[in-house]
Parts: structure tokens; sequence; C-alpha cells
């Protein structure tokens, strides 16, 4: 009988090297990145702090790389001359991107290394939670997007609404990202923190619905609504809609729940381009969308309808023929 291969994680890792012999340890790593690289604790414990501290082009220090690599070993164990245990101070170093340890290791799922980095007391632990890289992600958006609920959680727990409502450069919440990937468990606890961060705007003024929406996530959606009080009239920077976007999207089985809740005309709702819901549904090329919109509307009212031109000329006729 043949054995199946093993798909989890740990077997498809290659193991870290043993630890070297005192003696070839010595010589074997020239520096702090090396032996953390090559997991050679050995090597690493006969450095002096200077070497602990020394920075890479990115302006990384060995604590850094450590926590990027999920090497706990090197980070937390009983070596009191290793890291943590000699240079602390590394844990708060910026690197060139804006990261420190514990935000680099968010973005590659090292959730032990976070939590152990984030351990300190509460001041100094919230400073590191709160640092944002170049592009305004924090520690806690960046296990979001990986999807990481429980590092995620425990970060919320941890920290509370200061952290959840932590922006990036875009303004966007961990709650627009948690929308934009269905992520219902995290929606269902974050909105508890703070009742308006379901309404929150990002750069684009667009609320997490709107991204729920886009996604196609309709239990996102109906949480948001129905529960988070998500407004269900909000509108973009450009004037789009909840359902201009399902109708973009060409998400039919949102566009039909949409259509049961929002107000009688809001299929007429121009966007700041003029292009109403059946504009949307024609240049997305979604039948099953336009056959929702039209089919409550008397034949001369459809007629009506299809004949509306947007800021361009345009007719749902002709939107749909420039779409193909």
């Amino acid at each position: 009988m043949k054995m199946k291969k093993s798909t989890s994680p740990s077997a498809t890792r290659s193991p870290l090297p043993p630890p070297l012999p005192q003696r070839e340890a010595a010589s074997c790593c020239a520096t702090a990145f090396r032996a953390i690289r090559s997991g050679h604790v050995e090597c690493l414990k006969g450095m002096n702090n200077e070497q602990l501290q020394e920075r890479d082009q990115y302006h990384q220090t060995p604590l850094h790389i450590a926590a990027k690599l999920g090497n706990l070993e090197a980070i937390e164990k009983a070596y009191c001359s290793i890291l943590m245990k000699r240079v602390p101070q590394t844990a708060d170093v910026i690197s060139v991107c804006g990261e420190n340890a514990s935000l680099l290791a968010a973005g590659e799922g090292q959730s032990k290394c976070v939590e152990y980095l984030l351990s300190d007391s509460m001041k100094r632990a919230m400073k590191r939670a709160m640092q944002r890289d170049i592009n305004g992600t924090s520690v806690l958006m960046a296990a979001v997007a990986r999807q990481d609920n429980d590092m995620a959680l425990w970060l919320l727990r941890t920290f509370g609404k200061p952290l959840a409502m932590l922006q990036n450069n875009c303004r966007m919440l961990p709650l627009h990202v948690a929308a934009s990937t269905g992520n219902i468990e995290f929606i269902r606890i974050a909105t508890k923190y703070d009742s308006e961060m379901a309404n929150y705007r990002d750069l684009f003024g667009c609320t997490p619905a709107l991204y729920a929406v886009q996604g196609g996530y309709l239990t996102c959606l109906r949480y948001l609504i129905e529960k988070a009080r998500s407004n269900i009239s909000a509108v973009s920077d450009k004037g789009q809609s909840l359902l201009h976007v399902a109708c973009l999207s060409g998400n039919a089985h949102i566009v039909r729940w949409l259509m049961q809740r929002s107000v009688p005309n809001a299929i007429l709702w121009p966007t700041k381009d003029g292009a109403n819901a059946v504009h949307c549904a024609a240049y997305s090329g979604s039948v099953v969308s336009l056959s929702i919109l039209l089919e409550s509307l008397h034949r001369k009212k459809r007629r009506v309808l299809l004949a509306i031109r947007d800021i361009r000329g345009n007719t749902p006729l002709h939107l749909a023929a420039i779409n193909n």
C-alpha cells in the first residue's frame, strides 16, 4: 500500500538545521542575521550586543528577521543572552518600510511571535501595536488581511477600540478589509467596539457595506445593515450607491436583496456620471441583474428608463454594446 504524502504546513516546511557545537558555532555565522536565518542559536549566543542590534539595508534588526521567520527559539527561550533578553529595545526599531518586529510578524502570520512581542507592559505594547507601516497598515489590519482570526481577535481583546479604529493611508479600517474578504466572524465582533464603525467612510467615501457588496458577500452585508445599522442609502464620493456597485459587480443575488429593501426610486438614483442602476447592470453585462431591476416595472416605464442617458449621452443599450 502506498503511503499518502502529508499536506500539513509542518510537513512541507523544511526543518531548521540543528545547533552546531560550540567551537564550530563561534566561526560559523559572521552576523546575527545569518545565525537567525540558519537557526544557529549557539552562534547567536556568542555575539555581543552591538552585533545583535545591527541593521541591514532596510534598517531591520535581527529581531525583525526572527519575527518574520517565526523563530521563537531565538526570541523567547531561556537564553538570557539572546535578542529580547539582551536587546529588548530592538522590538521598537522601525524599518525603512515603517515596520517594527511585531508588525512584520503579523504580516507573515506568525501569531505566537506577535503575542510574545506584545506581551510587555500595556503602555509599551500599545505603542508597538499602534505602529503603522508606510501604507498605514497596522498589526490588526495585517492579521485581518490574512484572514487570521485567531490573531485578529486576540489583538482586539487586548487593545480594543483604539486599534480597531486605526485607519490606513486610504482611511480604511480593519472592518473595511474584513467586509471585502467576507470575514463575518471578525465583523460581528469588531462592530461591537464602536456603534459608528459600520458607517465609517474611507478616502473614497465607501462604507464597509459597499466592500461587502463588491465582493458578493450577502451574509456580511445583511449583518452590517440589519445588526450594525449601516446606512443602506449611503453613496460613495462618485455617487455610487450599494445598488450601483452590486450591478457593476454582477452580483444578482445582492441586487435582488437590495431591491426588496430600498426605496422604490432607488433604481433611478444617478451617480455623478448620470448613470442609474440599469446603466450599471447593462455595462457589466449582467442579464440577471438587469431582469431583476426591470421586472417590477410596467412596459411603458421600462421604455422610459431604457432611454435615459448618462452625462456622456449613453443609454443602457450603448453601454452594453461598448462592453461587448
